[in-house]
């Protein structure tokens, strides 16, 4: 069974971010039903496949005797090639992910609402890309914030990440890992995270990631990204060798395999 998050944390992380008293209530009730179906199956199978070490914890902790394999997610780095920073336009920021999908959603409206207008404080030519499906209503009223572009569906993400000087990932709910991260870093292309937003991959604040979770922190950092080349080259080249390292198709298949030949013996 191959678990993309653990989907009762991922419901109760919900259900705290909520105002609605009720609707908080309501995704909880979901939550304890899933963690019930989770506790019986998980430990009939042969292996539950987490995608990091933070998400097998968490499986374990709901389901004791759950046999747990980290099988992380990964990034085809011939695919996402690395891109000269050169190639960035100047005080572009970019975020990637549809908003039908509720962590991202939660993010960029927590972008837009706490963290964006602070940017613009700091960094008056600063514009963000938004690349990923929206509703028509939501994507016009992301496009009345300053400097924002809501790109919507794009066929190759991969000209959009590369002008990117520096991609966000203001998470604050959800499981697994941000495959947004592993394609930045492919890229050579600067990340500024929340502790959330990275939460289960090798990433090192101040090395390949800055990690802020305060919006005012979270602000400063990209302003900081978007003004110093030197900090940029930096987190491109160490997220570059990050992905190399741990996330390639070739990294992770011989994790995989080793586990399905462990299981056939």
């Amino acid at each position: 069974c191959t678990h993309h998050d653990i989907e009762s944390d991922a419901l109760r992380q919900r259900a705290g971010s909520r105002r609605s008293p009720l609707l908080a209530r309501y995704i909880s009730l979901q939550a304890d039903r899933v963690e019930r179906v989770e506790r019986e199956l998980c430990p009939r199978f042969a292996m539950n496949v987490v995608m990091s070490a933070v998400d097998a914890e968490r499986l374990v902790a709901r389901a004791p005797g759950a046999k747990t394999q980290v099988v992380p997610n990964g990034v085809d780095t011939e695919y996402f090639e690395t891109q000269p920073l050169t190639a960035a336009t100047p005080g572009r920021v970019t975020f990637t992910g549809g908003t039908y999908v509720y962590p991202n959603r939660d993010a960029v409206e927590h972008l837009l609402a706490d963290i964006w207008p602070k940017i613009r404080d700091r960094a008056p030519n600063a514009t963000l890309h938004l690349i990923g499906r929206h509703a028509a209503a939501d994507q016009m009223r992301y496009e009345r914030e300053p400097g924002v572009r809501a790109l919507g569906h794009v066929d190759d993400i991969r000209p959009h990440v590369a002008e990117a000087a520096c991609t966000v990932v203001p998470v604050r709910v959800g499981g697994g890992t941000r495959i947004k991260i592993l394609d930045a870093w492919a890229m050579g292309r600067p990340v500024v995270s929340t502790s959330r937003g990275c939460e289960g991959l090798a990433a090192v604040d101040g090395e390949n990631v800055l990690i802020r979770d305060a919006p005012d922190e979270f602000a400063d950092a990209v302003v900081q990204v978007l003004a110093d080349a030197r900090l940029r080259a930096q987190l491109a080249r160490c997220g570059r060798a990050t992905v190399e390292r741990h996330y390639s198709w070739q990294a992770i298949g011989q994790c995989m395999r080793a586990a399905y030949m462990q299981l056939v013996a």
